[in-house]
This record gives C-alpha cells, structure tokens and sequence, in this order.
C-alpha cells in the first residue's frame, strides 16, 4: 500500500514596516513573504477590515493586487483574492490573524458618517445575508 505525506504548510514572513496608527490615519504598509502592501483600514460592522494594496500597482480589482481582507469577530475571515476564492484561505487573511494576535493591528476607530450619528459602516441591500466572497465586485463591509 502506497502512503503520501503532505508536505507541512510554508511558514508565513510578515512584517508590519509601518504600523497603523492615528498619526498615520490607520494606513500602514505590511510585508507578506516578501512582497510589500499598503495597508488601508475598511469600515466594518463585523471585525477587522482592511484593504491591501501590492506596492508598485496601479489601478483598482483583483489584477492589479487590490484585495479586501474581513476577519470576522467570530473568527470567520473573508477575502477576495483568488487564492481564497478558490481555496477559502491565503496569506492575506493569514497575515492580518497573525498581526492581531501580536496586538500589531489595532481595530480602529473611524469617525462617524457624515449624515448621522451612525459608527463608519457600510449600508446594505436586504440581500447581504446571501453575500458570496468572489461572486461580486462589491465586498460586504
């Protein structure tokens, strides 16, 4: 009888080079294996958000390096780059976990939308609850 062994997962690298703060408006830059990523804050009403942006990129989408990562508070992450369309994990969702766990990526607090005393926050269409990662070009947070 033939028996394959997996190869143990790859050790992540990241680094946050510039961390998000007040003084930086929550931007900050971030290294995952190597390649560099602005790291901008996203409102969200369900956890940590962020937006990551390959350095060197032009442009907005998925194939200019342009991704919305979501780490739920349940512990549920969401991102809509292919590898975790496709797989349902990736080293962006990765990178934001470890990072938070080291207490090196803060939740921030984002001021209040202009009409309202609403916190920072999307609205939504009545159907978000059927919300797909992948299926739209409109993230949900």
């Amino acid at each position: 009888m033939k028996t394959t062994t997996r190869r143990p997962a790859k050790q992540l690298g990241v680094s946050l080079l510039v961390r998000p703060s007040a003084e930086t408006g929550y931007e900050g830059i971030v290294s995952i294996d190597g390649t560099g990523y602005d790291l901008t804050p996203v409102p969200s009403d369900w956890g940590l958000a962020y937006r990551l942006r390959r350095h060197g990129v032009t442009g907005e989408g998925l194939a200019n390096g342009v991704y919305d990562v979501l780490v739920e508070d349940t512990g549920e992450a969401h991102c809509d780059c292919p590898g975790h369309t496709r797989w349902g994990h990736c080293k962006h969702v990765a990178a934001l976990r470890t990072l938070a766990a080291e207490g090196l990526l803060p939740l921030p607090t984002l001021p209040a939308h202009e009409w309202g005393e609403e916190p920072a926050g999307q609205q939504f269409p009545d159907d978000a609850a059927s919300y797909k990662p992948g299926h739209s070009g409109d993230f949900p947070f």
